[in-house]
């Protein structure tokens, strides 16, 4: 059964187009969502009860607020549930606090951000935008690593590419473009510096889980890519009744 179900698995990621939701699901994972148990949005009475195309689902963020305490800077890390779930504060010096800001589950905080990450083991997701808030702008420098860690002891790491758009003018923000699959051997890591405050958004390109496949939904629930306002951008347009030459 395990070899079954890890076949539906693999099969199902490989089909997997970031950010396209053309069938459109419901946001996020089974912890978020009630697997379309109680909506009514495909169903169409105008039109004899025939069912129309599911409405697209817009990706929403999970957030993290880390805070530092420290004197000193301090190296923070997130996800990684294998190793980081079981472990004091997460992994984390006692100077650094990370705690979720989705209250509704498990409570939020420390519990809800420990249940999120240990969630990864099951239901593995891909992250296409991260975006960090912090009001020191120094912070927005610090380079993020992801690492793999696999069980043969092998561990793959690369970092994430920070970058202001040119268009942006919100100089506490910073949004990186990613394609990073998170599972439970998944961690980041960066440096934090002393006394600061930072908000992480991390945007989920799709999600997989098995409890979707046992009520007969797809295994993985695509999403579309969000709109945020720094990708705002400014559209040069020709007068009315003119060319541009």
């Amino acid at each position: 059964m395990f070899n079954q179900n890890r076949h539906i698995l693999d099969s199902q990621l490989s089909k997997v187009n970031d950010w396209d939701n053309d069938n459109g699901y419901d946001f996020g994972d089974d912890a978020f969502s009630m697997d379309d148990a109680f909506s009514n949005e495909d169903y169409n009475e105008a039109a004899g009860g025939k069912r129309r195309a599911a409405r697209a689902a817009v990706s929403m963020p999970y957030i993290f607020t880390v805070t530092s305490t420290a004197v000193v800077t301090e190296t923070v890390v997130l996800f990684g549930s294998e190793k980081n779930r079981t472990s004091t504060n997460a992994g984390n010096p006692n100077t650094i606090s990370v705690t979720y800001d989705f209250t509704g589950y498990y409570g939020g905080g420390t519990t809800g951000y420990v249940a999120l990450i240990g969630r990864t083991e099951s239901a593995p997701l891909t992250f296409g935008r991260i975006r960090l808030e912090c009001t020191n702008t120094t912070q927005l420098s610090a380079p993020v690593n992801v690492s793999d860690f696999d069980p043969t002891g092998k561990t793959t790491s690369y970092p994430l590419v920070n970058f202001k758009k040119l268009n942006q003018f919100d100089q506490n923000a910073i949004e990186s473009e990613t394609d990073m699959i998170v599972y439970g051997g998944t961690e980041l890591s960066y440096n934090q510096l002393a006394q600061t405050v930072c908000r992480w958004f991390f945007y989920p390109a799709d999600v997989a889980s098995l409890k979707r496949g046992l009520i007969g939904n797809g295994v993985v629930k695509e999403l579309r890519r969000p709109d945020t306002y720094l990708q705002e951008t400014v559209r040069l347009t020709n007068a009315s009744g003119q060319t541009l030459r």
